[in-house]
């Protein structure tokens, strides 16, 4: 890698410049809980769930104080494919993080 970062390389003219990747400024992995948190972020909805049908799935983990799918730009009630939910309490939040063999809605995977 170092040798390729010493190297001046053009691409169509241009000279590209190579450097190293930054660190992330969150230290925070993905699928992570964060103690005491109540809220989670949950990735890879379906389109097509239905708020309803969302909060129920995570009902299992604990009593949900609020829930919502955000919906996309004309997309005729269609989800973003993402969602938050607040449990009442963070335990019921840390369940929700580290239980993910049962996230499944409508076939797919969430996370």
């Amino acid at each position: 890698m170092e040798l390729v970062i010493k190297q001046s390389i053009k691409f169509k003219g241009e000279r590209l410049i190579i450097c190293r990747a930054k660190k992330p400024k969150n230290d925070h992995k993905i699928n992570e809980y964060i103690e005491g948190a109540t809220k989670i972020f949950v990735g890879g909805v379906p389109t097509g769930t239905k708020l309803s049908e969302f909060r129920e799935h995570f009902s299992k983990c604990g009593t949900i104080k609020e829930s919502s799918l955000p919906l996309a730009d004309g997309s005729n009630g269609q989800n973003k494919g993402h969602g938050f939910i607040t449990f009442e309490e963070p335990s019921a939040a840390k369940e929700a993080v580290k239980n993910k063999k049962f996230h499944e809605l409508r076939g797919k995977m969430v996370t």
